[in-house]
């Protein structure tokens, strides 16, 4: 007995976020089944408000955590429209 990998897909709580949410993401991340997995996450999100914004040019999906740090202005924009 014991925990699958798969029991803990985000597919599976996604409907549960309902804040408005804005997902940025490395399109072609080498570690996962990009971009099927991340387009799976952001559809089932359970916000009416939502919004994906892809990485484009890199396929390390850390560039992602440091994305914002170097280009806010998508960040910015968003927080200011939910204003």
């Amino acid at each position: 007995m014991g925990f699958h990998l798969d029991d803990f897909s985000p597919q599976l709580a996604a409907h549960a976020v309902t804040v408005p949410t804005f997902v940025l993401t490395v399109r072609k991340d080498s570690t996962i089944d990009a971009p099927r997995d991340l387009q799976e996450i952001y559809d089932a999100l359970g916000a009416k408000v939502k919004k994906i914004d892809w990485i484009e040019d890199t396929t390390v999906r850390f560039d992602g955590y440091s994305y914002f740090g170097r280009n806010p202005d998508a960040m910015l924009r968003w927080f200011s429209d939910q204003l």
